[in-house]
């Protein structure tokens, strides 16, 4: 059956149709991940990377796709789906799962040589946005199986399973922004200093955005997540914004400090 394509918007619950185990550890990581058909209201398929996740990690994809999004970033649509338990290797009559939609893309490590992927990046016009993106939700975890290339030339952004984490009570703490670390690599203190400039004016975006109203629309009933977890989330989120000119410039000074200790 050939999968009809839409313009899916906002998260709604889908239904895992069929599919298959991916067996490629690279790009499979830590948790089972499918391969197949996915439905979601109004008769909407596609073809979808379906993935088996604790409930608090199903719900960060979620969200952190929206707030990605959002930000007018290249995030595949996530969402998540009902599956029965024996399509996905479980003894269970139903189960919900991630899904994220194939953008027909693939890892860039397996298309790009890794001396050329900084030259990419430095180009890549969500590339500020994105150190915005990974800093607000405190993605430590971006890295070259993660960000995808099509064809055509566009980049991706996938996997936040480990955005949100905790201490979700410190909205102050620090992250290894990788995006951070590749767009300062070998760069004067003064294009360091403008790159921060133009980092926090892309940071202005998240001013108008409303947490609340993302993090009810991320479906936190189906991601089976306790009201007070994601207020917990909620408040974070709308703390972190306020930290974010502090944590881009704590980045930007670690980042000094790791090359003055090479020179």
């Amino acid at each position: 059956m050939k999968a009809r394509k839409s313009a899916l918007t906002e998260p709604a619950l889908g239904i895992y149709v069929n599919g298959e185990q991916v067996e490629g550890r690279d790009l499979r990581g830590k948790n089972p991940l499918f391969y197949g058909l996915v439905r979601f209201p109004g008769g909407h398929q596609h073809h979808a990377y379906v993935k088996l996740l604790p409930p608090k990690q199903m719900y960060a994809e979620v969200l952190s796709a929206a707030l990605g999004q959002h930000l007018g970033l290249p995030v595949p649509y996530t969402s998540v789906v009902i599956a029965r338990g024996a399509d996905v290797g479980l003894n269970v009559a139903q189960v919900v799962c991630l899904a994220s939609v194939d953008t027909g893309a693939r890892p860039i490590s397996r298309i790009v040589r890794p001396d050329d992927v900084n030259g990419l990046l430095n180009k890549w016009a969500h590339a500020k946005t994105a150190i915005v993106f990974d800093e607000l939700i405190a993605n430590a975890d971006r890295n070259l199986r993660n960000l995808l290339l099509g064809s055509d030339g566009k980049l991706w952004l996938i996997d936040h399973e480990e955005a949100l984490g905790e201490p979700l009570s410190s909205p102050h703490r620090t992250i290894c922004n990788h995006l951070l670390e590749k767009l300062l690599t070998d760069v004067h203190e003064f294009e360091r200093r403008r790159s921060a400039q133009l980092i926090n004016e892309k940071a202005l975006a998240l001013n108008d955005c409303d947490f609340s109203e993302q993090a009810m629309r991320s479906l936190p009933g189906p991601c089976r997540v306790p009201a007070s977890f994601v207020t917990e989330v909620v408040e974070f989120l709308q703390a972190r914004v306020h930290h974010m000119p502090l944590l881009i410039g704590n980045s930007l000074d670690l980042k000094q400090h790791a090359l003055d200790l090479g020179r």
